[in-house]
């Protein structure tokens, strides 16, 4: 079968979707490659992003306010963390090399 046509008629059903969206870069003030991202919430309603980085410097960093500011999340200094999952008020951090952090707060 000729998969030309189909593939076709898929992409410019799609085109619409992704020129809808606009992405902008936010502030990110530390070197290494961003590995992981998350959502979670803070405990007043609202919500802070958390971040895990690779490279010069492997941590976790916090930011409170939509990504404008950053700051490093002490207890996991020098942790090459590579995940994030949000359970309840639960937030567990996954290391490279094997190890699993949990905590309640992002501080």
């Amino acid at each position: 079968m000729n998969w030309t046509i189909p593939l076709i008629v898929i992409e410019l059903l799609l085109s619409p979707i992704s020129l809808r969206s606009q992405w902008t870069q936010i502030g990110w003030p530390y070197n290494g490659g961003v590995c992981a991202i998350e959502s979670v919430p803070n405990g007043a309603g609202g919500t802070n992003l958390v971040a895990g980085i690779v490279q010069q410097a492997s941590e976790a960093h916090v930011s409170t306010n939509n990504g404008a500011n950053w700051s490093t999340i002490s207890s996991l200094a020098k942790v090459d963390i590579r995940c994030f999952a949000v359970l309840g008020k639960k937030i567990y951090a996954g290391g490279w090399d094997g190890q699993v952090f949990v905590s309640t707060a992002t501080e």
